[in-house]
């Protein structure tokens, strides 16, 4: 863990103020903290319940087969242990963005990807997940219920990142192991407590707003929607499990939806024009606009595939009106909407948005060496919403 830290500390952005950088040390010491102590405490648990981890199936009147989180954080070789590290980054960055900065999250959360990158579906869950909402106003029950799903998510974070597979956050070894795992989470939060005071002895400032919620005046920034809940988590994973439908999208492993020509044409030129709405004065940030548009679209297309929903009566389109300026125009009016609309509700959109922004970012860091200051969350939702309305065109 010692080299991992050396690696990051040698290579994170400059470009980050002396706060941030403190804030991402400290994230980091707490990572280091909690691998090493996970392993330590779960070296001596012998065996393997996978082979019966995927529970009874009354049908077959036998256990089915399933990952074994113990078994899979016990037995991690040194790459696997660099990976629950970085994912573990990610869940005490994401703390301190909730203390200090949860009115900014996406943007901060973006500004990180540039010094510290992206790296996984592990690590996307972990941004995806958002700040606490018990924060807000120093809500002791909302805080307490989203600290226990921030326990089993990192745990099964933690497993998608080492071993590829995944898992829900309450599935049932996930929940047997939650216990342990929240000594190991506490353990390194105390760590990156430490770490933060050492290196900020002045404290961190917050941004506007999150002083004046606490003190219980109007709130100048819409609050993370509430994660407490019997289905907070379901909503949660169903979200994330359709971007990462996207991604495979915008990373050429599966195909673009198949529509028809017209359609693509539709979308090209609402594209273009809703890329310099946003101010993309370039190619590189063109592709930026693009691509958070793309994940919307996609977002939607896989939503309606689980769903083979009825959409409703098709669309009248006016005979001498461009067909991309009416979907243009039903987008834009829809985007508002979409927390009401969006399957899995407030909780899964914001993680919709949050997935997208880092995702997004960290691409265009990768093609430019950049941050940028692009609208990504409107874009991601222009993206869904012309999706939508296309197919209230064509379908």
């Amino acid at each position: 863990m010692q080299h991992a830290l050396d690696m990051y500390r040698a290579t994170a952005s400059p470009n980050l103020s002396q706060e941030r950088m403190a804030a991402l040390d400290s994230a980091m010491v707490g990572a280091a903290t909690a691998v090493t102590g996970a392993l330590a405490l779960w070296a001596n648990i012998e065996g393997d319940i996978s082979a019966v981890a995927g529970g009874f199936n009354p049908d077959t009147s036998e256990y089915e087969s399933g990952p074994d989180p113990t078994a899979i954080v016990r037995d991690a070789d040194a790459e696997g242990q660099h990976a629950m590290f970085r994912v573990m980054t990610w869940l005490y960055l994401t703390d301190i963005i909730s203390e200090f900065w949860w009115p900014d999250y996406v943007w901060e959360t973006a500004d990180f990807c540039t010094a510290f990158g992206l790296a996984g579906p592990g690590e996307r869950r972990m941004v995806a997940l958002g700040p606490d909402p018990g924060r807000v106003r120093q809500e002791v029950e909302a805080s307490a219920g989203y600290l226990g799903l921030k326990v089993r998510v990192g745990l099964q974070a933690c497993v998608e990142a080492v071993a590829g597979e995944t898992v829900p956050s309450d599935y049932a070894p996930i929940l047997m192991a939650e216990q342990n795992w929240l000594e190991v989470c506490l353990a390194g939060k105390d760590a990156m407590q430490q770490a933060l005071a050492e290196q900020a002895p002045q404290g961190i400032h917050y941004v506007k707003g999150v002083v004046e919620a606490r003190e219980g005046q109007p709130l100048q920034h819409d609050p993370p929607p509430c994660l407490i809940g019997d289905d907070a988590a379901a909503k949660f994973d169903a979200a994330v499990a359709l971007c990462e439908s996207a991604r495979t999208v915008l990373d050429g492993e599966a195909p673009f939806p198949e529509v028809d020509q017209a359609s693509k044409d539709d979308f090209n030129t609402a594209s273009n024009v809703f890329a310099k709405r946003l101010g993309a004065d370039s190619e590189q940030e063109w592709a930026c606009v693009t691509d958070a548009m793309m994940v919307g679209y996609a977002v939607r297309e896989a939503e309606s595939r689980a769903e083979q929903e009825q959409r409703g009566p098709m669309m009248e389109v006016a005979p001498d009106a461009p067909r991309w300026l009416i979907l243009d125009t039903e987008a834009a009016a829809r985007e508002p909407e979409l927390p009401r609309i969006f399957a899995h509700g407030p909780v899964g959109w914001s993680a919709v948005q949050r997935w997208a922004y880092a995702f997004v970012s960290d691409r265009y860091r990768k093609r430019s060496g950049e941050s940028h200051e692009l609208d990504l969350v409107t874009a991601t939702g222009y993206g869904y919403a012309f999706r939508r309305a296309l197919q209230l065109l064509t379908d």
